[in-house]
């Protein structure tokens, strides 16, 4: 039993594993608990839609818990005030088996079996509202069609690093409802590192950003030239 385990048996006082764990992991400072609202919400799948389960038990560092779950078919739904909403569906019991390569990626959500316990980690993204630490670059992007307009909800934001003289596309956020999102950048004064939303980048002065809508698979890249000088919020708008 891993410390995870043993917390949640403590609160349940019957020292029997949690049987589906959901633990959050704000990517700005990784392994801190995010701050602010936060609502979790499990439901299972029912023949005429979904029901609420009870609320589960948490621990003092935001884990959430749930023990006397049955099995069957879920939907997870996690909204809070500085983050992104996210949702993901899982099935009890869990097995882990090979991933289908035309299944979409999900660059936030991890899932592990620990013993008798279902481990799923969520990498939450900052909303625009985002409380950011003072000092922090942001690039506010709005991404809409260039057609009519509209924004693109749900796209998905990436930067360009190079790896090994490779050039590598990195997952670094997503935008909300309203097709925006927010990118922080902040320096690494003691080595030559750029971090992006808590990736590391080697120092770039030249910032390629890869906006996708996954619903057509269309993108647009937009180059921004990051200067020394800049330590101001830049607003973006990316067109496809």
């Amino acid at each position: 039993m891993n410390k995870t385990q043993q917390s949640f048996a403590y609160l349940n006082r019957s020292f029997k594993p949690a049987r589906f764990i959901v633990k959050l992991r704000d990517c700005l400072t990784m392994n801190k608990r995010p701050f602010g609202q936060i609502s979790l919400a499990v439901q299972p799948r029912l023949t005429n839609g979904y029901s609420s389960l009870d609320k589960p038990e948490v621990t003092p560092s935001g884990i959430y818990a749930y023990f006397s779950i049955a099995d069957g078919d879920y939907l997870v739904t996690l909204s809070a005030l500085y983050y992104l909403s996210k949702q993901f569906s899982i099935s009890l019991p869990f097995t882990l088996s090979e991933k289908d390569p035309e299944s979409p990626i999900d660059e936030e959500l991890t899932i592990e079996l620990e013993g008798e316990s279902v481990i799923a980690t969520v990498l939450m993204l900052p909303a625009p509202s985002y409380l950011f630490s003072p000092g922090s670059i942001l690039i506010r992007i709005l991404f809409r069609s260039f057609k009519n307009k509209i924004p693109i909800p749900d796209a998905k934001i990436y930067a360009v690093k190079t790896v090994e003289n490779k050039k590598v596309s990195v997952y670094v956020g997503r935008t909300d409802a309203n097709g925006q999102s927010v990118l922080s950048i902040n320096r690494v004064s003691s080595e030559q590192i750029v971090q992006i939303n808590g990736i590391d980048f080697n120092g770039p002065k030249k910032i390629d950003i890869i906006a996708l809508d996954v619903t057509s698979g269309a993108y647009v890249t937009q180059k921004f030239v990051l200067l020394d000088e800049v330590f101001q919020t830049i607003n973006m708008i990316i067109e496809l």
